[in-house]
């Protein structure tokens, strides 16, 4: 198998949902040193959706010393780093993301979840209005991608309950409605 099969196999594992076999595919065209970069943000995106953070993050952090897309790159080591909790360093890579790429709603998405576990109130709360005017698909397929997220999603939708809840103060009811259904 040459090694841009090796990466056209394990988009195709990643897409059929055989993660640990697109992993190894991943693996072999990055060993081959051929699509280093899509390799790499590949394979850690398959890392991400499996829950092994760490080998993510390695493979991000490849990625944005590659710097062929850094904006995807950071996105995607932001992703991973909120996912461990470490909210700020997803804060920093996912303002990057956005200042390459300011269509990617689900950065604004994320960065207001980030934000609200740091309580940063009126930056989560612009956030997620900007998440919510942009609405692609990105961040309708955001919660299932990566649902190690959905416990700060939920405390963050929690900012709703009552009738002033602090977002409920910022955000239309249809907002809230829209925004409720990406549990």
């Amino acid at each position: 198998m040459t090694q841009l099969t090796a990466f056209q196999e394990g988009q195709r594992l990643f897409l059929k949902g055989d993660l640990p076999a697109s992993i190894k595919a991943f693996s072999g065209a990055i060993e081959g040193d051929l699509e280093l970069f899509k390799s790499h943000i590949s394979r850690g995106a398959a890392y991400l959706k499996i829950g092994e953070l760490d080998e993510g993050l390695a493979d991000f952090n490849e990625a944005v010393s590659l710097g062929d897309n850094p904006g995807r790159a950071y996105f995607y080591r932001g992703i991973a780093y909120l996912n461990k909790g470490s909210f700020q360093e997803a804060v920093d890579d996912l303002t990057e993301s956005i200042r390459v790429d300011s269509k990617r709603g689900a950065a604004f998405l994320a960065r207001g979840l980030a934000n609200a576990e740091l309580g940063h109130q009126q930056e989560a709360e612009t956030d997620l209005q900007t998440a919510y005017a942009m609405n692609n698909t990105e961040i309708g397929s955001f919660m299932d991608e990566y649902a190690i997220s959905r416990n700060m999603f939920e405390r963050s939708m929690a900012l709703f309950d009552g009738d002033r809840g602090p977002w409920k103060i910022v955000l239309t009811n249809d907002e809230v409605i829209r925004m409720s259904r990406w549990q």
